[in-house]
Formats: C-alpha cells, sequence, structure tokens
C-alpha cells in the first residue's frame, strides 16, 4: 500500500486549465519544477547504462551462443530453462522501459538493439513450450509460460518499430492477456485440467485400456505410456481435479486405487508406495473431564531432529507442584508428569497411539470415536490420558513420519 502511495505523490501537477491565466513566469517554475520531478536521477542513469545494460548484453551474447549449439538437440526439451529465458525478457522489457528517456550512447543503442534480438529468443522459447505439450499436456504453469512469451514477442515488435512515447501500449496488452488468462473457458486452469483429461483418455484409448466409462487395467503397456498416465494423474490430483474426471471408478482414491485401477503403480516399477493413514476425532465429540485436575492440548512430530525435552505446562494440587513435559528420544516420544523433586511419576509412550492405528486402510480420511482416541497410562500415583485430535502417518520401510495433535488430561492421586 506504501509503495503505490508514495509513487502517486511523486507525480508533478502537470499543466490545467487554470494554468492559461497564470503569469509566463510562474508558468516556467511550473515548467522547470515537472522537468526536474520527471527527469531520471543521475546516479539511476549511470546504473542503467553502464551496469545493468552491458550486464544484460553479456547474458544475450550467452544465451545466443547457447540457442545456436544446442537448437537441434536438447533445447526444445529442456524444462530447466524456461525461468531462464523467461528471466531474460522480462529484464529486457524492464531495462528497455528504464532507458527509454535516457539518452546517451549506451541507452540508445540498447533502444535500437535488443528489441530485435528479443524476438527470435522469445519465439524459440515459446515454440519449444508449446512442443512439449503434445508430450506433458497442458499445465497452468506451461500456459503463464506461452502466455507471456506471446506477450514478450508482441512487445519487441512494437519496440522495434514503434516510438518511445508509445510504450504504454504494452501495458493495455498485458491487461487483456491477464483477463484472457482468468476467464473461463480460456483461463489457465480450465484449459489445463481439459488439456490431461484429453492426454488421460488419448493414451488409454490407444492402449485399449478404455472401454466406454470403464478403465481397464493393463500392466504391460509401454513405459512411456505409463509415464504419461502417471504425469497427467498426479496432476490432476494435485489441482483437486480427479472429480472432473468421467471415467475414474467413483470415490477414487489416487494413492490406495491408483494400483488396481490401471495395472501399474505411479511411482514406477519397484518403487515402495508410502503408507498414508489420516485420522481426526469427530467434530461432535464431547470429552469427559470428569475426574481430571487439568488438561491442555500439544503436538508430536516423529522422528525429531534430536533428543529434546520441552515443558508443556505446571499445575499444583495439595501445595505439591507438578511438570507435564514432552520429551523426543530416538524413535518415540513421551508425554511425562514429573513431581517436585523432578523424578518422574509417570509416562506416556506417543508410540502406542500410533501402534493402535497401523492397521488402518491406507490413503483414507477417516474419522474416530472418543472411544477409538483414548489412551490412558498411570498408577497408584496418577494418570495421563491422551486424546487424539488429528492423526497423521506415512509409512516406508527406509523411513516414516508421524505427526499428531492431542488433547492431555491430567488426574493426581
Amino acid at each position: 500500500l506504501f509503495a503505490p502511495i508514495y509513487f502517486l505523490s511523486l507525480i508533478p501537477v502537470y499543466y490545467g486549465e487554470s494554468d492559461d491565466t497564470r503569469p509566463e513566469e510562474t508558468i516556467k517554475q511550473k515548467e522547470d519544477r515537472i522537468g526536474r520531478m520527471a527527469d531520471c536521477p543521475r546516479y539511476l542513469e549511470i546504473l542503467i547504462s553502464y551496469i545493468i545494460i552491458p550486464l544484460t548484453a553479456a547474458y544475450t551474447v550467452i544465451l545466443a551462443v547457447y540457442i545456436i549449439l544446442n537448437v537441434g538437440r536438447k533445447f526444445w526439451t529442456d524444462n530447466l530453462l524456461e525461468p531462464l529465458f523467461v528471466a531474460y525478457s522480462i529484464t529486457v522489457i524492464l531495462v528497455y522501459i528504464l532507458a527509454s528517456r535516457l539518452e546517451n550512447r549506451f541507452a540508445q543503442l540498447f533502444r535500437r538493439i535488443f528489441p530485435k534480438v528479443l524476438i527470435p529468443i522469445v519465439v524459440f522459447q515459446t515454440v519449444a513450450s508449446v512442443l512439449k505439450i503434445g508430450d506433458t499436456g497442458v499445465t497452468y504453469g506451461r500456459y503463464y509460460v506461452i502466455l507471456y512469451g506471446i506477450f514478450a514477442t508482441i512487445a519487441g515488435i512494437l519496440f522495434s518499430f514503434m516510438p518511445v512515447r508509445r510504450n504504454g501500449i504494452i501495458a493495455g496488452i498485458l491487461i487483456v492477456l491477464s483477463l484472457v488468462s482468468i476467464i473461463p473457458p480460456v483461463d489457465a486452469f480450465t484449459v489445463s485440467r481439459e488439456s490431461q483429461i484429453a492426454i488421460l483418455r488419448d493414451t488409454l484409448e490407444k492402449n485399449h485400456m478404455l472401454e466406454g466409462n470403464t478403465i481397464r487395467p493393463d500392466p504391460g503397456i509401454p513405459v512411456g505410456d505409463k509415464a504419461r498416465i502417471a504425469g497427467s494423474m498426479e496432476y490432476l490430483n494435485r489441482m483437486d481435479y480427479i472429480g472432473h474426471v468421467p471415467f475414474l471408478p467413483k470415490n477414487f482414491n489416487y494413492y490406495s486405487d491408483f494400483e488396481k485401477t490401471f495395472g501399474f503403480d505411479q511411482y514406477g516399477p519397484g518403487a515402495e508406495i508410502p503408507e498414508f493413514i489420516y485420522l481426526r476425532l469427530a467434530d461432535d465429540a464431547i470429552i469427559d473431564v470428569a475426574g481430571y485436575d487439568a488438561m491442555t492440548k500439544t503436538n508430536v512430530i516423529m522422528p525429531g531432529d534430536r533428543e529434546e525435552e520441552t515443558t508443556i505446562g505446571t499445575l499444583a494440587k495439595s501445595g505439591k507442584n507438578y511438570t507435564l513435559k514432552k520429551l523426543h528420544a530416538n524413535d518415540d516420544a513421551f508425554i511425562l508428569l514429573a513431581g517436585e523433586d523432578g523424578r518422574d511419576i509417570v509416562n506416556f509412550s506417543v508410540m502406542r497411539v500410533f501402534d493402535a492405528f497401523a492397521d488402518r486402510q491406507s490413503g483414507v480420511k477417516d474419522i474416530i470415536s472418543p472411544e477409538e482416541a483414548t489412551f490412558t497410562e498411570g498408577n497408584e500415583n496418577a494418570a495421563i490420558t491422551v486424546i487424539v485430535q488429528t492423526l497423521n502417518m506415512e509409512k516406508m520401510s527406509q523411513a516414516s513420519f508421524f505427526s499428531a495433535e492431542m488433547y492431555i488430561l491430567v488426574r493426581i492421586r
């Protein structure tokens, strides 16, 4: 908010009808003031002309050499280069605008040469991005890369043949293209969704895996087609578009149903598929706190980065003070109740909670009752009751991840 207000405050008051009756001396003073406010500061002129423009020229030479050497090879398939070309074109356009009012030799050469250099570089990259659509389909990221390539090409053409005073036209073009990208049915997200569904359908039909709206599993299709199916499904799942695919089974779950639906796993041959378990306490659950002396809430994440003990809180009863602590140790975490002497009165192993739900169906978000969510550990001195609010597990043979939000109830006997 500050930046646009500050910018607007620096815009000079230009000539108006009220100036027609003012003395010539006043008009001259106003003209000088407008000139000072509108002129480029000397330090900015030096920065643009003798530092930024030469650096941009060097970067241009590097990109041009790379394109010439690789135009028949990986240039058309290397996705990692897209950000470099986009950043380059943005830099050239911004520097051109900043150098528009500068009259030194460097700025004049830049305005004369670089728009014409920008055009072929942007066209090459835009064509490369369009060609990639044939294999991977449209994603919202590639949509914007191509749309920006169109804008940069138009800007380069206008900069090459129109006077500097007409630079404002590109702002209108940018606004129009921005509106196109957010208005259905030609917006980035609708186009990308339909493109990925089309890629998926075409690949299934090519391999005779689609009969009407029913998918027939086939583990023997070519590796490239498996990758294409997996890529489209991964994008549709990530963007929450699974429900828009008419030929997927009802209530399809990307993680648990992929292999039985298509006949192969989405992570490639031999890849281990992680098990995901997500549980949460019912929203209308009522927690009975009768007989307890204190209640609090904490979270546990395992494995921890290091062995660490933290204090959750303190409580007092019958003139004695107690400390409730959380300890991460090895591959477990413990909820501890310690007395005034620092000795543990009772401890609760959090891994016990995760072990209780280890056999739940993978990939399904489920709701648990208060009875299922409640675990108690105690002795003749005290008791700790843990009630799970949310629980997440990601299990693999080499490493697993556990996290939970839980209520803790403490009873001191």
